[in-house]
């Protein structure tokens, strides 16, 4: 049994579409024994049940449609028990099924439901079971894939993803095989002093063009960050000492915080401004998948949150093509303007002149604004602000209730083994108090989060605090502020852009003054 289907379209005339379908009378007939087909015909009871067919006839007319249902054509449904299904004829009762358009409606003995998975917690020895996520598939990881509490005990392919848990794709082949490597780099490193690939720059004009082409030549063309949204970028770092700028390739961002927290960085990697949209907003508004540059300072303790960042946004390309002149221009005097703040008189003047233009330039942006403090423009709270969203996964290890608040305010009491994923924000002060909360009493653990640690990170409240965050009150080292620019120079910067919008008031006005001639309009 089969069907010939045919779509045929009639490009002028009525607007009409048919759907013709022919069905085979007596279903396969093949003498060839080894087929096997006819066989399972002939030994069992067949249930035929003749029913209308999936096709549909649609008439077009010039304001309305109107369906018709061609019963002439009808479906047939053949169950097939199994046990007349045989490793002879198998095979072709698959494809029988695929000629057909859909699976026969076989008779299943068993259905085995396989909808998910959960870790197998009998590999591990009695001193050796990890702290697992509240999904109970993935372990709570440093960022070297390390179990928190088990040393030496590393996760690589999909038990990696906990760090990236539904937001990239460390689950599955295309994105686990670049967080392998990263895990085999950090090894190497740690247990052999392998450094990872990178190349180096000059802190001069040809070094900065240089380095800010190499960077775009990457974000157009490197694959594991592409795949590892938020999770594996490139960091440039802005040595002090040697006035050298590094470009290391293809680190976790968690890690390279961690490993490179006393020098000042700028780091990209690909990510969603608002990652959860409607459908609507992403046909409408495009699904917002840019790359994220940030700017770091140094600070002396690991672990620390800085107080101030910058983050340069470079918007949607929908070729996923970032490299023009605008792009490269802004790229070119941001890393500029931090190279020189961070290696000061390392870098040749004429970075420092670039670092210049960049400030200058976000002098002119600004005033088109009302600024609150004086060179910034308005401001939006982290806590509404998508960037530095960060799926926190809250797991209650202890064996009491706890109750967990943020920013001071009580967010809801979990259960001993109990745990939740919430929305949190770069910034946010998480803690964690036994019930009943006694007053004054310290939390069992406080967590600042961090977006420079991932947008998953894990809360795990346990006995003796679980990687205890740091607080947010540290000495930051190569400074926040941008190069000093001069009252003068500020002024000319003003001058120049005032007496450019002179030239363009004053063209338009020419412009307007020839068209009222050619109308005839009298002069004012």
């Amino acid at each position: 049994m089969f069907f010939l289907g045919l779509c045929y379209y009639l490009p002028r005339g009525p607007d009409l579409v048919f759907f013709f379908f022919f069905q085979a009378e007596d279903g396969i007939r093949d003498a060839q024994e080894s087929r096997g087909l006819g066989d399972v015909y002939k030994r069992q009871v067949m249930d035929w049940t003749a029913q209308n067919s999936k096709s549909h006839l649609y008439k077009v007319h010039r304001t309305h449609t109107a369906r018709l249902d061609p019963t002439a054509v009808r479906e047939r449904a053949l169950q097939i028990h199994p046990a007349n299904v045989t490793d002879s004829n198998v095979d072709q009762l698959m494809m029988l099924a695929a000629s057909t358009g859909s699976p026969f409606p076989l008779v299943y003995d068993t259905v085995i439901r396989a909808l998910g998975w959960l870790h197998n917690m009998s590999l591990y020895g009695s001193n050796a079971l990890p702290h697992m996520q509240t999904n109970r598939k993935y372990a709570v990881m440093t960022s070297e894939y390390e179990s928190v509490n088990v040393p030496n005990l590393h996760f690589a392919g999909t038990l990696s993803h906990g760090k990236d848990w539904k937001r990239s794709a460390g689950a599955f082949i295309h994105g686990f095989r670049y967080t392998a490597r990263a895990l085999h780099r950090i090894l190497e490193k740690k247990h052999h002093g392998a450094n990872w690939p990178s190349s180096k720059f000059k802190c001069d004009a040809a070094g900065i063009v240089g380095v800010a082409d190499h960077t775009l030549r990457r974000i157009n063309s490197a694959s594991g960050p592409y795949q590892m949204i938020a999770t594996l970028g490139d960091v440039i770092l802005l040595r002090n000492d040697t006035g050298e700028l590094e470009y290391v390739e293809e680190l976790p961002v968690a890690y390279a915080h961690e490993l490179f927290s006393k020098i000042p960085r700028v780091h990209w990697n690909f990510g969603y401004w608002k990652q959860r949209q409607s459908l609507h907003d992403s046909i409408a508004e495009g699904t917002k998948f840019e790359i994220h540059v940030w700017y770091s300072g140094a600070t002396r303790t690991n672990g620390r949150r800085l107080h101030s960042r910058d983050l340069l946004r470079l918007i949607e390309a929908f070729q996923t093509d970032w490299d023009n002149d605008i792009t490269r221009s802004s790229l070119e005097l941001f890393i500029a303007s931090k190279a020189a703040l961070a290696a000061k008189s390392a870098c040749a003047p004429e970075v420092h002149d670039m670092a210049k233009r960049w400030v200058l330039s976000l002098d002119r942006e600004n005033l088109q604004s009302t600024p609150r403090v004086q060179g910034e423009g308005p401001r939006s709270s982290l806590t509404d602000w998508t960037p530095t969203e960060i799926d926190l996964l809250v797991h209650n290890h202890l064996s009491v209730a706890v109750s967990v608040m943020r920013n001071s305010n009580t967010e809801g009491v979990l259960q001993p083994g109990e745990g939740r994923t919430v929305l949190g924000h770069d910034g946010d002060l998480w803690e964690a108090h036994r019930v009943p909360n006694q007053k004054d009493a310290k939390p069992v653990k406080s967590m600042v989060l961090d977006i420079g640690m991932g947008k998953v990170q894990d809360f795990f409240v346990a006995e003796g605090g679980v990687e205890e965050c740091a607080a947010s009150d540290q000495l930051e080292l190569g400074g926040s502020d941008e190069p000093e620019v001069s009252d003068c120079d500020r002024l000319l910067s003003n001058l120049a852009r005032n007496r450019q919008m002179q030239g363009s008031v004053e063209s338009g006005i020419r412009q307007l003054e020839q068209a009222r001639e050619r109308l005839g309009c009298p002069a004012q």
